[in-house]
């Protein structure tokens, strides 16, 4: 096994909330590196907990970057606020967007970790 998987498997161990894989669109926005524009845009849901989220999107958004997000988990409308704590470049214009929430309802954060822990698949990779 080579230390790039041994680190990838340990830092799963390590996570403070079970994940979930999902698939949804989420409705985001965020103010850009300029200061002034407001970017409005879409994407999905790849993974969730009721600490933070991955999603792709069409567009880079930089670390540190605060973000407004809105998604739904079966049927359930979910409002957050969060920042983002990394990028990946997938493909192309196609980017993950790791997100650790600071403004999230405790209703929504249970409603969550009861998907977390009962309804879905632990998410795996």
């Amino acid at each position: 096994m080579s230390s790039d998987n041994f680190g990838e498997r340990k830092q799963r161990m390590n996570r403070k909330y079970p994940r979930v894989s999902t698939s949804n669109l989420l409705y985001f926005e965020f103010v850009d590196t300029d200061g002034q524009s407001k970017i409005q845009s879409h994407g999905k849901t790849v993974s969730l907990s009721e600490g933070g989220m991955l999603f792709q999107a069409d567009r880079v958004i930089a670390n540190g970057t605060e973000i407004d997000i809105q998604f739904t988990l079966s049927e359930h409308l979910i409002s957050a606020k969060g920042e983002v704590i990394y990028h990946l470049t997938k493909s192309g214009d196609h980017y993950d967007i790791g997100v650790r929430f600071t403004e999230i309802d405790d209703d929504n954060k249970i409603f969550i970790r009861e998907k977390a822990t009962g309804i879905f698949p632990l998410f795996k990779s």
